[in-house]
């Protein structure tokens, strides 16, 4: 709590808040959303989904609810891929001890979200959703 108490104290000064709401790499998650046939379900684990055809999201953590509901921040949702080639999953069975900085990284930057008038519970979703979206458009 003090980490968010910080970072809502950042934002009413005016500064920049780049933040990963999923809590840690993608692949490490137990529940996803993803988008089958233009719908977004959630899911749980990957094993069900083949990832060249469906991205997939992790969760959000709570603190990102709560953050945009008590702040007045503007939300850019932003949609990166291609990390897993710079730096390796764990899973991976070829390790390199530094970076991989000739490998591709796409950033795709969504519309900004006006999230502060909602309730608390569905900031999350709404936010996961627009996240998603951007990632799986061409």
């Amino acid at each position: 709590m003090r980490a968010l108490r910080l970072m809502k104290e950042k934002l009413a000064q005016g500064k920049v808040l780049i933040l990963a709401p999923e809590g840690g790499r993608t692949f490490k998650g137990e529940e996803f959303r993803v988008i089958k046939d233009g719908e977004i379900e959630v899911v749980k684990g990957l094993s069900e989904i083949d990832l060249r055809d469906n991205k997939a999201l992790r969760r959000f953590k709570p603190g990102v609810s709560w953050l945009i509901s008590n702040s007045k921040a503007e939300i850019l949702p932003v949609w990166t891929e291609g990390g897993e080639g710079v730096i390796l999953n764990e899973s991976s069975s070829f390790k390199l001890p530094f970076p991989r900085l000739w490998r591709q990284t796409r950033i795709k930057i969504g519309e900004r979200l006006d999230l502060e008038k909602l309730p608390r519970k569905e900031i999350a979703r709404l936010l996961e959703d627009s996240v998603l979206r951007i990632g799986n458009e061409v």
